[in-house]
């Protein structure tokens, strides 16, 4: 865990031990795939989806996947998918051609990707069928893989990323929340959501500081 986070609000997973549940075991996959493309310099396009229930740590893993190869915040673009637009990918297009001067590679993550209106999901689609070298494309969903449109299914490896079990997220949350009791209805009530137990965790604390 990165120490030097002291509100569990501010905590941003950074290396792979960082994540919790299902999500561990795919950041450490994928950051040794990473680390050994780097070394090979293989600039094949690296295409995921990270599909699952909220707070899961789907959205994590896409920009930590995107910092350890990129190198710099520089060489990625986040977007939510509802905001895409055909402009944005065929500007995504354009650069793909030319890299950019940040990183020798470029990193493009959209959340929430089955938000995505049609023509913007087109010109997407042209842009995965393209495989721009140097280039990841990272994708989440809160759907089900099953009810995921069929053109992602076939262009993109798929990553479940299901919810950690409640003594993990009680584990996490040990540093910042030792009351047992507490840490106990901090968890219940996030039901499996990371996110959601994070800030409840910040909450209690700001609560304690408060009496």
């Amino acid at each position: 865990m990165n120490n030097m986070i002291t509100t569990p609000g501010e905590f941003k997973p950074s290396v792979p031990d960082d994540f919790i549940g299902p999500a561990h075991k795919v950041a450490a996959l994928l950051h040794r795939k990473i680390e050994r493309r780097k070394e090979r310099k293989d600039g094949s396009c690296i295409r995921n989806i990270f599909y699952g229930p909220p707070g899961s740590g789907k959205s994590e893993l896409a920009q930590s996947t995107a910092l350890w190869a990129t190198g710099s915040p520089f060489g990625i673009t986040d977007m939510i998918g509802s905001a895409v637009t055909v402009d944005d990918v065929r500007g995504w297009m354009n650069s793909s051609q030319t890299g950019n001067m940040f990183s020798a590679y470029t990193a493009i993550i959209i959340d929430e990707v089955d938000t995505m209106r049609d023509q913007p999901q087109v010109e997407l689609m042209k842009l995965l069928d393209q495989r721009p070298r140097f280039h990841l494309i990272l994708m989440t969903t809160n759907k089900k893989l099953e009810e995921l449109h069929w053109r992602f299914q076939t262009r993109a490896i798929p990553y479940k990323v299901g919810s950690p079990s409640h003594a993990e997220i009680s584990d996490r949350l040990m540093e910042w929340v030792p009351n047992e009791k507490a840490r106990e209805r901090i968890v219940t009530a996030a039901n499996g959501c990371v996110r959601a137990a994070m800030l409840d965790a910040e909450n209690w604390m700001d609560r304690e500081e408060m009496k």
